[in-house]
């Protein structure tokens, strides 16, 4: 494993090329790894590795490369608390640029922080957006 890739992974896998430079790695460097496949961009200026994507691929990169995090029953899925939804349920914060299609997303636009790390909003915020969200809710659990 490449010093940049494990330095990603110790950042929970996903590590912005901002965080991996002031870390002291070389943005070119970061760019090489990328082109030859030892990391993998999900997002402009967004990293994670090969196998970190493996292991997260389902929901969580997918909402990180719509812009957020996991959200409502997906993060309550996230927490094994319910079974994956259909649509992948994403935290926006409230001036994210609004995309028009998100495929299989539902956006859930937060005014507020939703707690949590950078890839799953906090189990009581999970909890309260699932319950605004009750359609989805109950044919998900």
């Amino acid at each position: 494993m490449s010093v940049i890739a494990a330095r990603i992974d110790k950042l929970g896998g996903l590590a912005s090329m901002r965080e991996l430079v002031l870390q002291g790695l070389e943005r070119d460097w970061v760019q090489i790894e990328h082109r030859y496949g030892k990391i993998v961009r999900i997002r402009d200026g967004w990293y994670t590795t090969p196998r970190a994507l493996a292991e997260n691929e389902s929901a969580v990169i997918r909402a990180w490369r719509f812009g957020g995090k996991l959200a409502c029953i997906s993060a309550l899925a996230h927490y094994g608390l319910a079974s994956e939804p259909a649509l992948v349920h994403v935290a926006l914060p409230g001036n994210a640029v609004r995309r028009r299609d998100g495929g299989d997303m539902v956006a859930h636009w937060c005014r507020a922080d939703p707690g949590g790390d950078r890839t799953v909003v906090s189990l009581g915020s999970a909890v309260r957006q699932a319950s605004r969200c009750g359609h989805v809710l109950r044919d998900s659990l």
